[in-house]
């Protein structure tokens, strides 16, 4: 699912944010995943390590706003996808939160209640 949609990312860069959400949603359902599951996909299909200098954050943030739909569940699935992409390179994990927030993707509330839990059931990792 994740190969999948990186392709349609790399072959379709001006693809509007529908396509792509639907692509995700049926990538999702075609590999029989969770509905959550479709976060992890596009974040690990759309989010490099050159994020910062590709501006992918602000690119994609309408697409993730979509797909994560002001549900705090999904914003918190978030937030753990971002955790196991920084895995490597922990430092990026603060810029990326502080960029979604900024995006207005993740709610403040969404990151106080991550940042009191800690690690949960959400962390993949």
């Amino acid at each position: 699912a994740v190969e999948g949609t990186r392709k349609f990312l790399e072959e379709n860069s001006d693809a509007s944010v529908a396509a792509i959400v639907e692509l995700v949603t049926n990538q999702q359902m075609a590999s029989a995943l969770k509905a959550h599951d479709k976060i992890h996909i596009f974040i690990r299909a759309a989010i490099t390590p050159q994020f910062f200098k590709h501006n992918e954050i602000k690119k994609y943030a309408p697409v993730v706003q979509k797909i994560a739909n002001g549900n705090k569940i999904i914003e918190r699935h978030l937030i753990a996808s971002l955790e196991y992409i920084c895995i490597d390179k922990p430092k990026n994990f603060p810029v990326m939160i502080k960029q979604f927030y900024d995006e207005d993707v993740l709610q403040e509330e969404t990151i106080l209640e991550w940042a009191d839990d800690g690690r949960s059931e959400f962390t993949l990792a």
